[in-house]
């Protein structure tokens, strides 16, 4: 891509140099009006008016994700709203760690915003989607100034943000630009989608193969019996299909109130902190080591025990707990471990519980529609099938292989969305601040 032919410092540290054509100014200038229906969240119906929503605005797409159950009477709309959005308003968030999301509200659809956005309406020397993509950019590259900003936290003080400088290109270049990034950010979005389903298949794939494992074992001629369940089949004849509970250890954490965490002390695991990838402490919270000891210390989590979290959309994630500091359990976080090693390998803990046998257990076993939950008492009634102590072994030492290969591919996949993700926003960047030329 080329650079235009001469350049003019911006005097502003986040633009830079523009071509010397281009103009800046205030945002004020740019805007005919803003679209700000701060209020209460309004009494939602089955059918009416949609309202929009932080969760809609897609902030890598043009358009609102208008899958939605969010709908309000007409009369609630006269009550408490000032106006309906239309084609080309450019939807901001304005909500901390998502702050700067940004959507274009379509054609031909009725809508409204409340809480947590902003619509901006630009005037007719303006391309909107031209004018949502340097907002992504002034969001990227001012990201931490926003969000530690009191001015930025819950919802954006408009009259601070309209003074902010903004670059001016004229109508036809800004119309150039946008159709440059209209096909180029789809062709990048795209091999982002097809990375993302990659993944999936991947994660299935490991799930079909633990699932396989730990109820038909690794010998495909082996002598089979039925297990009882349906969703099971046939496992080893030589096999037990007993309690879960009679070979492994279950403890769930205390249910700890807010005004009990502190700056510092004994650390606490929660749920957040469980992942895929290991016990992840970017997210602390402490209880006083002398509450600690005077209370706690029961919920100890012991270096090798197994976290498994049993709350939310992410129930069922497990991870071994490797460190030698002293830390506790936090409700909806459970420690296993096995009551005798002799009869059961307990690196086949992590395994059984991300199989198939286990979660179908617990999905017809758990209480909580909105939010799932399960506890000790449902893990005392799963049932598994035991394989003898030296098959177990050999199960471990597959799957550990096979689960590490898979794992190993799906990093490389996700680091490859990451460069995507930068390469795009770094092109959208370069384009929109005058850099490269597209014509």
């Amino acid at each position: 891509m080329e650079r235009y032919n001469l350049y003019k410092d911006s005097g502003v540290e986040w633009i830079g140099e523009i071509p010397s054509h281009w103009e800046f100014k205030k945002f004020k200038h740019f805007i005919s009006k803003i679209i700000d229906n701060r209020g209460r969240t309004p009494e939602l119906v089955e059918s009416g008016i949609p309202y929009i929503e932080v969760k809609h605005i897609n902030g890598d797409g043009y358009h609102p994700n208008f899958d939605t159950d969010n709908f309000i009477t007409q009369n609630t709309y006269d009550t408490f709203l000032r106006e309906y959005l239309k084609e080309g308003d450019v939807l901001f968030s304005t909500v901390g760690s998502i702050l700067g999301k940004t959507s274009i509200f379509p054609p031909n659809r009725k809508g409204c915003i409340i809480q947590n956005v902003v619509g901006f309406r630009f005037n007719n020397l303006y391309v909107p989607i031209y004018m949502m993509f340097q907002l992504k950019t002034f969001v990227d590259r001012n990201h931490d100034l926003l969000v530690n900003n009191s001015n930025f936290q819950g919802s954006i003080k408009v009259s601070t943000f309209k003074e902010n400088l903004f670059i001016s290109p004229p109508l036809s270049e800004q119309q150039q630009i946008v159709t440059f990034l209209d096909t180029k950010t789809k062709l990048i979005d795209s091999l982002i989608e097809k990375t993302q389903r990659k993944i999936e298949l991947l994660k299935e794939k490991r799930t079909s193969l633990i699932n396989e494992v730990v109820t038909k074992g690794l010998n495909p001629n082996v002598e089979m019996k039925d297990s009882g369940v349906e969703w099971i089949g046939e496992i080893p004849s030589h096999w037990l299909f007993t309690k879960f509970n009679r070979f492994v250890f279950f403890q769930e954490g205390p249910g700890l109130r807010t005004f009990q965490f502190t700056d510092e002390g004994t650390k606490v695991i929660c749920v957040t902190n469980i992942t895929e990838k290991g016990i992840d402490f970017t997210y602390k919270k402490f209880i006083s080591i002398d509450e600690y000891f005077e209370k706690y210390q029961h919920f100890t989590v012991e270096k090798g025990d197994y976290l498994l979290s049993s709350s939310g959309n992410s129930w069922g994630k497990v991870s071994e707990y490797l460190d030698d500091e002293k830390v506790m359990l936090n409700t909806s976080t459970i420690r296993l471990n096995t009551l005798d090693s002799s009869i059961y390998n307990k690196s086949l803990i992590p395994h059984i519980l991300k199989s198939e046998v286990v979660r179908k257990q617990l999905e017809i076993l758990m209480t909580g529609s909105c939010q799932p939950n399960f506890g000790p008492s449902h893990l005392n009634q799963l049932v598994i099938p035991i394989p003898p102590l030296s098959e177990q072994q050999q199960i471990v030492e597959y799957l550990d292989e096979q689960s590490q290969k898979i794992d190993k591919t799906i990093s490389i996949e996700e680091k490859r969305i990451e460069l995507l993700k930068e390469y795009r926003q770094s092109l959208i960047s370069e384009v929109v601040t005058g850099k490269r030329k597209v014509v």
